[in-house]
């Protein structure tokens, strides 16, 4: 039987492990082409928002594989770029006009690449 000062302890590493546990098995990274921004991220930790006139530069990146990043993930690249994938496969790389990179993986990613282009053209004008 535990002592009446573990109990609270115990409940709360058991909500999150709970937490995390679901947290990683409905996992997914994602990217969306808005009107007035690009969201990216890997549900549910986290998503990161670019107005168009932040984004320097987006291109198509054939394939990132997981192995190169020591799994899946929100990871750090060896170029200093934050990497968002939970699998392996085509990517969108965007580099903002801060010098930050990030690539993530996506199936869409060549189609997501043409969009924020576009989005990019017209938000100038």
């Amino acid at each position: 039987m535990l002592s009446g000062s573990m109990q609270p302890i115990l409940i709360a590493f058991v909500v999150i492990g709970t937490y995390v546990s679901i947290g990683v098995i409905v996992s997914f990274s994602f990217i969306g082409v808005k009107d007035r921004h690009v969201s990216l991220g890997l549900f549910p930790f986290g998503v990161r928002r670019f107005s168009y006139p932040e984004i320097s530069k987006v291109e198509y990146v054939e394939h990132v594989d997981t192995s190169d990043y020591l799994g899946g993930g929100w990871k750090l690249g060896q170029d200093r770029s934050t990497v968002i994938l939970w699998k392996s496969g085509p990517a969108l790389k965007i580099e903002l006009t801060s010098g930050k990179r990030y690539i993530v993986q996506s199936d869409g990613a060549a189609m997501l690449v043409e969009a924020t282009k576009k989005k990019i053209a017209t938000s100038g004008s």
